[in-house]
């Protein structure tokens, strides 16, 4: 309507006040009569008021604030006009000089109504208004709407016309633009429209989706329903769409008949949504607008009726009293709806305590037995929509079912340890809402056992059958609490045991992050009581869970000593943050970790003796950690704080400041006081970096109480700088060496001194921390203050600035940046002004360092860069003018002429730090945004210094140039892809915008190649940047002053330097206008090949306009007629330019344009989304010819080349021809004559190029030939790699021969049992490593080719599936490549119809399994001859890279018959459990198992013990590789697989495994009798080796107790129960809680503890 309506000239606007005048007026008017208003400051006029109002909304002169004004004004208008119309008043008459219906009447003008233009108002500005004036839109709508019928002129459309004509416009509109993305205000006028207004709607429904289905559309009949859901997708339509869906559907239901109580289901209702829904559901963009906008507010309307209807006809099948999964697709879209259903009431899990409240039977029944597979499903979104499935309940107080309690238990370990980050964030929100349901299910259980017990006790005896069924409902409730409270309990402890040493990050985090929300809700109100807890920073209650608050009706004990002691090891744990959460945990705790100060103290003392030992970050980390939980217990006066540590007194004041003053006493006598004296001492004894982390610490993160008071705080923080002070002085020396390694200081060394790279590290951590301490001290704060003055300012602000001045370490001064930003910004944020300007001053004298001390400076500038960006980063002025003052003064610097010639020393010129810190301003993402003005200035810069006679200052002006280009033009990356940055800048835009870049690149340009032409001599510096920078841009038609560019570009065109043509005919295309491309690409094609060199610039300007200009051409004449003329002019030129062209460099480029043009080789990444689906078809077909020239050019080439008397090519650049040649053959389909091309040349003494590229394509195709010459052709290849002497051949046979035999019906070997042997021969003496890892994969190949074959024998089937278990186990390693574990994964696939059959008993006997007529020896091989191969797929599933383990859970669940796509620890699982199920008459199976427990010889664990000690005392120790596999795990999956086996272990492995306990066990109690009270086995995170050893050697007393039980040995149990009790007392008077509650926690499988085994056993 917008672009027909106007309004009445001249135009006359209200202003705001005058708005408001005439709106109190009509406010304060009755229903009566009302004359007509008199306007302040408006002159005599013609129109009407409301006429005026209408163009002050419309007026682009008017405000915000005028326009909302009118609109509330024009909708309290039309309101008042209803009301008078209906309620008139009797002095109101058709006479009456002012009436508001007749005003409004008046107002229209001509055929325009004045309806018409009030709903163009609101469809002009709705869209994108700010919320006051949308929300004045939107009641204006409505008023528009309701008014109509009653105030209309006669003339008007009826009102329900008018309403549809438009609904009609509206739907019109929406249905042009339905795949481009709706209006928001389309759907909510329709919406207006479509809800009931007085009992009837304005538009029906039935209107709505009739109207829009009559829409003209090339396919399908449009779909109202179908094409809002498609909206869904965008998330600013989504909200808007779905509440116009939700009032159709409604609005449709009601007109069909149905109230909206009512529960039915009726097909003409539930055909409109269902299948659209699905559909969209199925999107992955739409499905969460769906679940979050539409699905609550439809199912309301919906009923559980017709949900459950839809539910089960789209997977969902009832049977019996539940519900079942019937189908494995759209699993994501079905779980999304089942959630939303089970936020809706509509779906329950089949848990009810009986009661007369059963089920409705429209509600869908979903038990936990159905969500298990789901659980461990790899999609994430299945696994937490199962999750959420299982755990959710609309009432917080619906029980949990005892299925459902152990389904989580066996799943809760890999969804703690899933390794997505995100995943494991909704999971923790997951497992919040989970706690809440826990304790309110307890709650609701404990009151109805109440309720029952005194129903019981008020029934009287007499009446049996009501007290019997009242006792049997307070058993089942009794039971369902008590299962509550032991899942509780269980699951406490399972959190605590994923925080073993050992553990990844992602269980440790997980359950740090969990316990710390389950202590915050009271479950140990000792350990933490939340209605009590006050947090120390705010003085304020703590609530984690905020409006409902979790009330729990028992408690669970969080705060054991062993479970305390876990959280204290976690402080030391390798990953940051399990450290700051485990730190978390013990600071808010109510409770201290210790019972004590002795044995505060005491852990206090170990965790320093461990940080000092050490020197790693993470001890020192976690001694800063452990300082911050002491100064909480000194901030609530603790009893267990000692009174001193180290014989350094804590003086208890009730705050932090006793810990922070202690801290620093420890830091100035035992660690300063001895570097002042001796550093090669302090750095080999007392690394200091520790102690100031946690002085650091404690200032930052300590508590803050409202007590704090400054003159306490004030003396320790200049304390604290006087020390910063003196460790700059200790180490500055090293750090500011004149190398920027440094050097040792010149002290007398014995062999006990630190080397260069102890002090280096040293002196690294300690100004780091120190840095970081100035700043920590500098910027605390009390009451908004800060505590030091100006004087401490500068002093600290003069070590910081020493650092990033005067340091020599890249990374000691990248470390200090971040303190020296903190305390600018902190500068610049004080009320005092003396402190405001010091980060100017600072400034300004570090840029002046860039003259004076440029020699001084290192190559990139040491620290300056980061001091100039630190400092603007942060200015608060909003003009900027620092930054203007920085980067004028550094520009004058860069631009000072160079005294000096080629070879000066780049430390003497200040021009390079100059241009340094300017590159610096635009790179520093801080700094990027600030600094876009000066870009212009900037590039021009650069260019100038391409000029320089002086390498420093070209070098410096490049790197400058490259910043500037990837921060106009996009990032190295998207650069590369032409798509991602063409149609930024066109020539006009660039140089308008930066005129002054334009003339120093012709300038430069000219003075170049003049140069070059006269002397012969290039300058790569200057030539390169410029083209570059010219072939970023796009072509303005008619830009005059890109003119004197062309003739440049062309002269190097013809350069001898190759690189220099590249470059200069990408910089063509910016120079071609659209109408001359098709001219240029002929004039290239008919160039003389007597000029090479000529020739090859210009086919590269071809293929450069046809990668980059193509899709300009396509919209000037069209994409057929640009496809035809192009692939003409390419037809033409083909025969000349490649079959006659002597040179294969040209004649290659010439075969590699066609080759892209016709094939649309790669060029999406040039043409983008210029080029539509549709044009790329078209291109395609028009382009058909050139293909076929192209086809049988290289099909006569494969016959002729190398032929006898046919001369061979030029050997310069032939294999470049011959590798576009043998792409083209390839994707020309002509594997038969490449096949018979290979069989006749690959094998010959000659090396043949085009045989290399035509295996090494071959084997990335189809191989879309003949089974027959596949098998022909696979047999040569096979040949090759047994025969040949080239490596490169074999390498390219072995590819080829992988592809072929992918799909296992293509046999190579006529002898696979000798060809065997043949591979490993080849794999051993092989050095190259892709052959070495086909040859693996092949080995799978054949491997299956022997196990299938009924001839061999089955001893040998054995001995060769031995030894090749053996090469593929060998080559599982972590150490290995990525590629080499792949391959070994990829020949275990090749045998899976093997390993699957082997693993489907089909219900037989163990004994019927492995031979029918039981016979001892059977006729093939048994599943236990596979076990290695289980085996190894098992270590796959562990193994630390990703894809490596997802690919290993696909070839486990093809093996296991899996439907549902499993995660891989599930997938292991799975296995394990088949496996166990394996019959192992031979023993193999338990042998596996005592292999692995036993792996770690008494020698091996004597070792162990030794390099612990040692590497305590070594700076960088080597980290565990495989950061995902969990030892303790794999030794509880050994022993779960060995218990769970059908076959027992023979006499000897238990005896075995009895003996290797003993042996193993001797070392490590002769260390713990040693050393009773050692740290190094009281602290478990120290060596992770040394904990998993005591896990592995309970885990083998655990088995040993099984084995022995199982098998009745009283003797054996009676032997290793000895053994244990020696293991229990060693620990037990080592004090360690851990090892104590290890070693306690070891039962016999199966069983109730060791008393009890014993006791049964004597039994017998």
């Amino acid at each position: 309507m917008s672009d027909s309506i106007t309004s009445t000239s001249p135009q006359l606007v209200f202003n705001s006040n005058q708005v408001q005048s005439i709106h109190n007026a009509l406010l304060a008017h009755d229903t009566g009569s009302w004359d007509a208003p008199v306007l302040p400051d408006v002159p005599t006029i013609s129109k009407t008021a409301f006429n005026i109002l209408i163009d002050t909304i419309n007026s682009h002169e008017v405000g915000l604030e005028a326009r909302t004004e009118a609109c509330r004004l024009l909708s309290a208008w039309l309101s008042k006009a209803v009301a008078q119309k209906k309620n008139p008043s009797p002095a109101t008459s058709p006479e009456t000089n002012f009436n508001l219906a007749n005003v409004i009447s008046q107002a229209s003008t001509g055929k325009f109504s004045v309806w018409d233009r009030i709903f163009d108002i609101f469809l002009t500005f709705f869209e994108d208004s700010p919320s006051s004036l949308t929300k004045a839109l939107r009641e204006l709508l409505l008023a528009l709407v309701v008014s109509y019928p009653h105030v209309r002129r006669d003339e008007d459309l009826p009102y329900t016309g008018f309403y549809q004509q438009l609904a009609s416009t509206l739907l019109e509109k929406f249905f042009e633009k339905r795949h481009n993305g709706g209006s928001k205000v389309s759907f909510f006028t329709l919406e207006v429209l479509v809800r009931a207004h007085e009992g009837r709607g304005h538009v029906s429904a039935q209107f709505m989706i009739e109207t829009y289905g009559r829409f003209k559309s090339g396919g399908e009949k449009p779909d109202l329903i179908k094409d809002l859901l498609f909206q869904m997708r965008d998330r600013m339509l989504a909200p808007s769409a779905s509440k116009l869906l939700v009032a159709l559907l409604e609005r449709r239901r009601t007109e069909l008949g149905h109230t909206k109580k009512e529960e039915f289901v009726d097909p003409n209702w539930t055909q409109l949504w269902r299948e659209p829904l699905k559909h969209a559901l199925r999107e992955e963009h739409a499905r969460l607008h769906i679940l979050l906008y539409m699905l609550p507010a439809f199912l309301k309307i919906c009923g559980a009726a017709a949900y459950t209807d839809f539910m089960e006809g789209w997977g969902l099948e009832r049977v019996g009293d539940h519900h079942e999964l019937t189908v494995l697709t759209d699993l994501v879209p079905i779980l999304v709806c089942l959630r939303a259903g089970k936020q809706a009431g509509y779906v329950q899990d089949g848990v009810h305590i009986k009661s007369p409240r059963e089920a409705s039977k429209n509600h869908i029944i979903l038990k936990a037995e159905a969500l298990g597979p789901l659980i461990g499903h790899r999609d994430d979104s299945v696994a937490l929509s199962a999750m959420t499935l299982l755990v959710a309940s609309t009432a917080i107080t619906a029980p949990m079912s005892p299925d459902a309690f152990e389904l989580l238990k066996k799943s809760f370990l890999h969804l703690h340890g899933h390794q997505n980050a995100e995943f494991r964030n909704q999971f923790v929100v997951i497992i919040r809402d989970f706690a809440q349901r826990l304790a309110g299910s307890s709650v609701y259980l404990t009151k109805e056992l109440e309720k029952l017990d005194k129903a019981i006790k008020a029934t009287s005896v007499e009446y049996k059958d009501k007290r019997s069924a009242l006792q049997e409902l307070a058993s089942e409730t009794n039971d369902r609490l008590i299962a509550t409270e032991q899942f509780v309990v269980w699951y406490v402890k399972f959190l605590f045991s994923l925080l073993e040493t050992g553990r990844g990050h992602a269980q440790v985090t997980t359950a740090l992050r969990i316990l710390k929300m389950l202590m915050q809700t009271g479950l140990d109100k000792e350990f933490f009581d939340p209605s009590t807890k006050l947090d120390v920073k705010t003085n304020k209650t703590v609530n984690v869970l905020k409006g409902n608050p979790i009330v729990w009706p028992f408690q669970v004990t969080i705060g054991t000593e062993s479970n305390l002691r876990w959280v204290l090891e976690t402080l030391f744990n390798r990953y940051e943050d399990a450290r700051l959460l485990a730190g978390e945990i013990l600071c808010n705790a109510s409770k201290s970790p210790w019972k004590t100060p002795e044995q505060t103290e005491e852990y206090v003392i170990n965790a320093f003796n461990r940080m000092i030992k050490s020197g790693r970050a993470r001890d020192a980390d976690g001694f800063a950690q452990l300082a911050l939980v002491l100064s909480y217990l000194a901030a609530r006066n603790d009893e267990t704080l000692p009174a001193s540590i180290f014989g350094v007194t804590i003086f208890n004041t009730g705050n932090a400041v006793a810990v922070i003053d202690w801290l620093y006493n420890l830091l100035e006598e035992q660690f300063l006081a001895q570097a002042k004296v001796k550093l090669t001492e302090a750095v080999a004894k007392k690394p200091m970096h520790g102690v100031i982390s946690a002085i650091r610490t404690c200032i930052t993160n300590g508590p803050t109480s409202e007590g704090d008071a400054a003159s306490e705080w004030r003396p320790v923080c200049k304390s604290l700088l006087n020390s910063c002070g003196t460790i700059w002085e200790i180490v500055s020396p090293v750090l500011c060496d004149v190398a920027p390694e440094g050097f040792t200081l010149d002290e007398e060394e014995d062999g006990n001194s630190p080397d260069t790279q102890s002090i280096m590290s040293y002196s690294w951590r300690a100004i780091k921390e120190s840095s970081a301490l100035i700043s920590a001290v500098l910027t605390k704060k009390i009451d908004d203050q800060v505590l030091l003055d100006r004087e401490e300012f500068i002093k600290g602000g003069s070590i910081l600035l020493s650092g990033l001045a005067d340091i020599r370490h890249r990374g000691a001064f990248s470390a200090i940046s971040p303190s020296y930003i903190a305390v600018c910004e902190t500068c610049f944020q004080s009320y005092d002004t003396d402190i405001q300007v010091l980060p100017e001053v600072w400034l300004m004298d570090n840029i002046s360092l860039v003259v004076k001390k440029s020699a001084n400076i290192t190559r990139r500038s040491a620290g300056i860069p980061m001091l100039v960006t630190g400092t603007l980063a942060v200015e608060v002025d909003p003009g900027r003018p620092l930054l203007e003052k920085t980067y004028n003064k550094l520009r004058e610097i860069a631009s000072e002429p160079v005294d000096g010639h080629e070879n000066i020393d780049q430390a003497l010129l200040p021009q390079v730090h100059a241009l340094n810190c300017i590159k610096a301003l635009f790179t520093d993402s801080r700094t990027s945004a600030r600094s876009k003005k000066f870009l212009g200035d900037g590039l021009d810069l650069a260019i100038q210094c391409f000029r320089s006679p002086v390498w420093p200052i070209r070098n410096c002006g490049i790197m400058l140039y490259t910043a500037l280009i990837n921060r106009l033009f996009g990032t190295t990356k998207s650069r590369n892809v032409f798509a991602a940055t063409s149609g930024l800048h066109t020539t006009k835009s660039f140089f308008s915008k930066y005129p002054g870049i334009r003339n120093t690149l012709q300038e430069n340009l000219e003075k170049e190649i003049q140069s070059y032409n006269e002397t012969g001599r290039l300058n790569a510096e200057m030539l390169f940047p410029a083209l570059a920078l010219l072939s970023r841009l796009d072509c303005s038609p008619e830009f005059a002053e890109m003119a004197p560019f062309e003739p440049l570009i062309r002269d190097c065109m013809k350069n001898k330097n190759m690189r220099i043509r590249f470059a200069a005919a990408k910089a063509l295309t910016a120079m071609i206008e659209t109408d001359y491309i098709l001219p240029e690409i002929a004039d290239s094609l008919s160039c003389n090949i007597d000029h090479q060199n000529y020739l090859h610039g210009r086919l590269l300007g071809v293929q450069a306009l046809i990668r980059r200009s193509f899709p300009r051409l396509v919209e000037f004449i069209g994409a057929k007629e640009a496809a035809e003329k192009v692939a003409e002019l390419l037809f033409d030129g083909f025969t000349p330019l490649v079959r006659l062209n002597p040179c294969p460099i040209t004649a290659g480029e010439m075969l590699q344009t066609c080759y892209e043009f016709a094939h649309q080789h790669d060029l999406k990444n040039f043409w983008g989304s210029s080029v539509s689906d549709d044009q790329w078809d078209i291109v395609r077909e028009a382009t058909g010819k050139l293909r076929t020239l192209m086809k049988e050019v290289a099909d006569y080439q494969l016959e002729t080349y190398f032929k006898d008397g046919v001369k061979s090519p030029p050997a310069v650049g032939s294999d470049f021809y011959f590798n576009i040649l043998a792409q083209v053959i390839i994707k020309s389909g002509l594997f038969l004559q490449a096949s018979a091309y290979l069989q006749k040349h690959a094998g010959g003494k000659k090396q043949d190029v085009l045989a290399f590229k035509l295996l090494e394509y071959l084997a990335e195709s189809s191989l879309d030939f003949e089974k027959e010459e596949k098998e022909r052709l696979a047999a040569f290849l096979w040949s090759e790699c047994v025969s040949s002497s080239c490596q490169k051949t074999q390498l390219g046979a072995a590819n080829v021969l992988v592809k072929l035999t992918q799909d296992g019906n293509i046999n190579f070997s006529k002898n696979p049992l000798a060809d065997l042997g043949v591979i490993n021969e080849l794999y051993s003496n092989s050095p190259v490593e892709p052959l070495r890892e086909a040859l693996l994969i092949l080995t799978g190949t054949l491997l299956a080719q022997v196990l299938e074959d009924k001839d061999i024998e089955v001893t040998s089937k054995a001995l060769e599936l031995n030894q090749a278990a053996y090469l593929l186990e060998w080559t599982v390693l972590d150490s290995e490549s990525w590629d080499t574990r792949y391959s070994v994964l990829e020949a275990l696939r090749r045998l899976e119809p093997l390993l699957r059959a082997n693993l489907d008993l089909k219900g037989k006997s163990a004994i019927e399994a492995i031979t029918e007529d039981g016979s001892e020896e059977p006729e093939t091989l048994t599943p236990e001859h596979y076990l290695p191969l289980y085996r190894l797929l098992n270590d796959f599933l562990h193994d630390d890279d990703e894809d490596i383990r997802f690919l290993a859970s696909d070839v486990a669940q093809s093996i296991l018959a899996i439907p549902i796509p499993q995660i891989p620890l599930e997938a292991s699982s799975a296995l394990l459990s088949r496996v166990a199920r394996i019959p192992s008459p031979q023993g193999a199976l338990q042998a596996l198992v005592l292999e692995r427990l036993t792996s770690l010889s008494p020698m091996d664990i004597s070792n162990l013990i030794y390099e612990t000690k040692q590497n305590a005392t070594v700076l960088f120790v080597k980290e565990k590789q495989n950061l995902f596999i969990q030892q303790a795990d794999t030794f509880a999956s050994l022993l779960r697989l060995s218990t769970e086996s059908v076959t027992k272990p023979t006499d000897e492995q238990r005896s075995q495994l009895r003996t290797y306990i003993q042996s193993a066990l001797e070392p490590l109690l002769r260390e713990i009798r040693v050393n009773r009270k050692s740290a190094l086995l009281a602290d478990v995170a120290n060596d992770e080796d040394l904990w998993l050893l005591g896990v592995r050697l309970c885990r083998c007393i655990e088995l040993s107790s099984v084995w022995d039980s199982q098998a009745g040995d009283l003797d054996g149990l009676a032997e290793v129960t000895k053994e244990w009790e020696a293991m229990r007392k060693a620990v037990a008077d080592m004090g360690s809680a851990v090892w104590t509650a290890l070693v306690d926690g070891t039962e016999v499988a199966g069983q109730g503890g060791w008393k009890k085994a014993v006791r049964e056993l004597e039994l017998r």
